[in-house]
Formats: C-alpha cells, structure tokens, sequence
C-alpha cells in the first residue's frame, strides 16, 4: 500500500479536517507533515555530524541552491552565500532521511513550495524519485464554470498537465471570495485629491495594509508595541523600506497617466512567493524582467508604468531592486493608491510573471505578456516568453488595437474548455463559503476529488 506525505496541512482548522477526511478513506496509508517551525541553521547544529553529503545534493551554482538562496533572504537578510549552501546541504540530508525512514512513495503539497524548508523537501522527493503533487488554488472570480476549483497538478513550472479523459462537475453551492482580501490585494483606497503630505498617507496606507493582510490579532498587536518602543531592527529596517519604496514614486493620482500614455502595466508580486520563486522560471528575480521589457523598448515611445505590491513588506526589496530599474527612464513606479483596474484600464497591455492580473487584462482585451510559467501556460490569448524577440514581438502587437474582442473570445474559450479539468473544492482557506453547511460540503467534495485524483495516478 502506498504511503503518502501530506504536508502543510495543519496550517488552520479547515486543512487538518480536510486531511481527516482523504486520510480515513482507507485506500492509502497517510502521513501528516505541518509548516516546519525549526530552520536550516536548527538543523545545521543538530544533524551535521550525522548525515554523509554525498553528489546527489544540487550544488552551489544550480537552481535549485539559487530558489532556496532567494527564499532564506525571506526570514534572514544578508546571509553569507556559503552558509546558506551548508544549510542547503544539511536541509536535503535531514529530509532524504526522514523519506527514506518514513517510506514514503508519493507527497501531497498544499500550495506549491516556496519557503525554505518546503523547498528543501520538494528537492529531497526528487532526489529520491518520488512523485510530488500540488493543490493549486484557482484565484480567479470568472464564472461557476472555474471559481471554487482547485489543480491537482504534479509539475508546478507548468500546471497543465491534468488528465485529458477527467471532467468534474460545477460546485452544488455557490463559494464566495474573501472580499476583504481581494479588495487589499486588486485595490486600495484613493488618496484624495488636495491632500498636501502624499508620503504621509501612503506611509500609514502602507501600513493599514500590512496590518490588515496579516491576519492580525492581539498578541501580534503587543509583538508590534514592543518592537516600537524598542525600535527593534526588524521594525527600522521597515521604515526604512517604506521611505525608500515612496521615494521611487513619480504618479501619486489617477489623474496624472494620461502624461505617461501609452504605457505598459506592470504590476508586482509580493516577493518572495511562489509566483517567482516556483513559477518566474528564469525570472525569478522580476527586476530582470522589467529591465528586460525596458531594454527593448526604449525607442518605442511607451512607458513601463511598476506598481508595488499593497501586501509587499521588508523582504527582498533593497534600494538595489529600485536603482537597477530606475535606471532606465521609461519605467516610472506608480502609487498603491491607484488601483489595478484603473492601470490596465489606461493601459495599451500588461506584463507580469505568472499572476492573475493578465487573466484580468485579458478579459478586458488587452494584450498580455507572460515572463513565468503560470496555470494558464497554454491560453492562446496571451503572450509568452522564449526570447527577446517575443518581447519586441508583443511591442509591435500593441500598435494593432483593434483586436479586442478576438482576445475576449480567446480567453473565455480558455477558462470554459479549461475548467472541464479542474477539481471540485477549496483548498485554500480565503475561498471559504458563508455558511457552516456550505464548508462541510465544501470538505467532502474537496475532499472527493482529491481522492479521486490519487486513485487515477495509482492506475
């Protein structure tokens, strides 16, 4: 019988029930791993005279050390290139031992890995040759045909790789989004009009957003009392953050795009995450990408217009992510204040890595350019980069605005023929339906086409 890791799956209520569910079927023998607490270095100081290092590790120039580097600047910055490479090490070591004394055959991610120790379990699976399989949360409010289904995918560099004779049925309840979430993440509020201190709101914005986003609670609320009154590091390095990015902003209003017309939109991840570190690809650095679009499109007389992330904190944005970008004078970073649908809306296109924002434009008939490999790797709709010559391709794309329609077309072809394959359920919790009931049908579902999926791969 095989044995299967499930990991991340206590990270709330509504994911230890769903493993209940999928573990007690009896088709399987089940293993529950949750979000690692300890680190690296934890590791580093327990384990290292333990484990034999053999080649199998990737080594320091491969990128998989480079996704695992980028991540561990998420929790410590300006650590030590080599360090870092003897915690990948002993990370790797310690996790090919605990898949090997658990025999497990296959893993279950909740989510794509994109932290430090997911990423160091990932890369032990398939060192091992394990099979690695993602519940991938469809965040995208389009119709009852997609909304409230998940991908079960098992490549996360291109999540189109669903069973071709597997169809799925729509949802029996209606599921709403956290509309408080999608409201901070799509749009913030506007600054109004006359308010002479624009740093000082958009330093406080900042803040209510990073307050709010959290998940606040009351012990966080004491946490952040301490740290001011101490003027912990963590908080300086924060305001320092916030000064530094409102500093790079020259449009504060919506009523200043028209002077930077025509332009194209690119909006930020929150970094590091997922849409960069698994998904960018080569671009798991989006600064490279911008620079990228920018090089090629310095004679054309269109703008980059750059848009922060609203949820973006300390983490991986040094004044060297904005000095190599504002290098280029047809890039200009635009307000938080103004919202996403207004940008794409003044906009001749969008850029991104792989988030939702282009499924967005593309609804609305503007041209989009992929960097990342997203889910929606194969729309038709969109543009996709395999070279520099598909970025002056989009740019002579984006003379031609007469073509709106055969992109709205494009893309609602995509997402109905798409959908047919996608799994019934919610497998992230900012999904959730209203009422009691509706979750605990919500679970059984989820929970049905998990196992249906596990059945078909075990064929």
């Amino acid at each position: 019988m095989d044995r299967i890791l499930f990991y991340g799956f206590d990270k709330n209520q509504y994911l230890c029930k769903l493993y209940d569910l999928v573990s007690n079927s009896n088709t399987f023998e089940s293993l529950k791993l949750g979000r690692l607490s300890f680190t690296g270095k934890d590791l580093l100081d327990k384990y290292q005279s333990q484990f034999f290092l053999d080649n199998s590790i990737p080594s320091l120039s491969s990128k998989a050390f480079f996704r695992f580097y980028l991540s561990i600047q998420r929790r410590r910055k300006n650590l030590e290139i080599h360090s870092c490479y003897n915690e990948w090490q002993i990370s790797i070591a310690y996790f090919i031992n605990y898949l090997k004394i658990n025999k497990i055959n296959s893993l279950i991610f909740e989510n794509i890995p994109h932290e430090v120790l997911d990423l160091c379990l990932w890369e032990s699976a398939k060192i091992l040759g394990l099979s690695c399989n993602f519940l991938y949360q469809i965040g995208l409010d389009y119709s009852g045909d997609i909304f409230g289904k998940f991908i079960f995918g098992n490549n996360p560099y291109d999540l189109s790789d669903f069973p071709q004779l597997n169809t799925y049925k729509t949802l029996s309840r209606k599921i709403y989004n956290n509309d408080r979430i999608r409201k901070l993440c799509i749009s913030s509020v506007e600054v109004k009009e006359g308010i002479k201190n624009q740093f000082f709101i958009s330093l406080i914005r900042t803040f209510k957003l990073y307050l709010f986003n959290s998940k606040f609670n009351f012990r966080k609320l004491i946490n952040w009392i301490f740290a001011l009154i101490t003027l912990k590091k963590s908080v300086i390095e924060y305001i320092r953050y916030l000064f530094l990015s409102s500093s790079c902003i020259s449009i504060r209003k919506k009523s200043e795009l028209d002077a930077y017309k025509p332009f194209i939109y690119f909006p930020l991840h929150k970094q590091p995450e997922l849409t960069t570190v698994i998904l960018g690809g080569l671009f798991q650095e989006q600064a490279d990408a911008i620079i990228l679009m920018a090089k090629n499109n310095l004679n054309t007389g269109i703008n980059i217009l750059v848009k922060e992330n609203p949820t973006q904190d300390a983490f991986q944005r040094n004044h060297y992510f904005y000095k190599r970008i504002l290098r280029y004078p047809n890039v200009k970073f635009v307000s938080t204040s103004i919202s996403a649908e207004d940008l794409f809306m003044s906009s001749i296109g969008v850029a991104t890595i792989s988030g939702s924002s282009a499924l967005e434009a593309s609804m609305h008939g503007k041209r989009t350019f992929i960097f990342g490999k997203p889910w929606y790797l194969k729309c038709k709709a969109m543009s996709y980069y395999e070279s520099d010559r598909d970025i002056i391709d989009f740019i002579d794309k984006l003379k031609n605005q007469n073509d709106q329609e055969s992109i709205k077309i494009e893309i609602d072809y995509f997402l109905k023929t798409s959908s047919k394959k996608y799994c019934d359920g919610i497998v992230d919790s900012d999904y959730l339906p209203k009422s009691n009931l509706d979750i605990d049908e919500t679970l059984q579902e989820t929970a049905n086409s998990i196992l249906k999926e596990i059945r078909l791969r075990n064929e």
